[in-house]
């Protein structure tokens, strides 16, 4: 398993109630896209990271 959640750009963004178990857990930007990309206001809630590589 790769990331559970990997965002490269966007805006306005929720993860709820997520269960995310190994990999790399939750990627936010600079994950393999374009050097412009944004990304802003993102909301992790009621969610849980385990026995991952990284959390966020």
């Amino acid at each position: 398993q790769d990331d559970c959640i990997a965002i490269n750009s966007g805006e306005h963004i929720t993860f709820t109630n997520g269960y995310c178990s190994g990999g790399h857990g939750l990627s936010i930007g600079s994950v393999g896209g374009r050097s412009d990309n944004t990304v802003k206001s993102v909301t992790i809630s009621n969610s849980k990271v385990v026995d991952s590589q990284n959390g966020v």
